[in-house]
């Protein structure tokens, strides 16, 4: 059988035809997909972007306000309008300061009284590595007493309170203050305003006695 040489050319243009159709469909599908995975691996990479410029906007913040630094606390101290305010604002404890000075004094034994003192500056825990003794350390670390008296040596004898505790708030921090002196075993003395001088002396005395 002897093929037409016009059929025969038609055939092979034919078939170059269908190869360079299904070449070109199978460039552009390749390069669709291709163009699909930059284009999710550019907006994976935006995403990431983002979120490291967030992290890193965020640990500066942090830094800006850590109050721990130094710098940021001369930083949030120096604009600031301190004024001088009174240590001691209530007219029964400025009474009780002068009867206990004048009791110290007549004892002749160089205690003296401090006014304002935190908890944390004259109670410390016997391993402040432990955790529950941290969190113990955390709890008294905002409180402080009325007046603390400290013999010639600088240890804490005594502390003196005024009755404050007008709510059960304010009687529960009490009572954790008044648990973590018990603990160290400082005395402490409360007063009011119905306490007279003499008696507040007698007391004062007292617990400073040598037993």
């Amino acid at each position: 059988m002897t093929i037409d040489p016009a059929v025969g050319v038609a055939f092979l243009l034919g078939a170059v035809l269908v190869h360079l159709w299904y070449f070109v469909l199978t460039q552009r599908a390749t390069r669709a997909a291709i163009g699909r995975q930059l284009a999710k691996r550019n907006r994976h990479k935006a995403i990431t972007e983002r979120e490291e410029v967030r992290k890193e906007e965020g640990r500066l913040r942090e830094e800006l306000w850590d109050i721990k630094n130094p710098y940021n606390q001369l930083r949030f101290v120096q604009p600031a309008a301190f004024q001088p305010r009174k240590l001691i604002d209530s007219p029964v404890l400025r009474m009780a300061l002068q009867v206990i000075e004048d009791a110290l004094e007549g004892m002749e034994a160089g205690h003296r009284v401090l006014a304002g003192v935190p908890l944390c500056n004259f109670l410390q825990t016997a391993d402040e590595k432990d955790k529950p003794e941290q969190r113990a350390l955390l709890a008294i670390r905002d409180k402080q007493v009325d007046f603390l008296i400290i013999d010639s040596k600088g240890n804490p004898k005594l502390v003196i309170e005024g009755r404050k505790a007008n709510s059960h708030t304010q009687a529960a921090l009490r009572a954790v203050k008044q648990k973590a002196l018990e603990n160290a075993g400082i005395p402490i003395l409360f007063i009011s305003g119905k306490m007279m001088d003499a008696e507040l002396r007698v007391q004062v005395i007292w617990q400073l006695s040598p037993r």
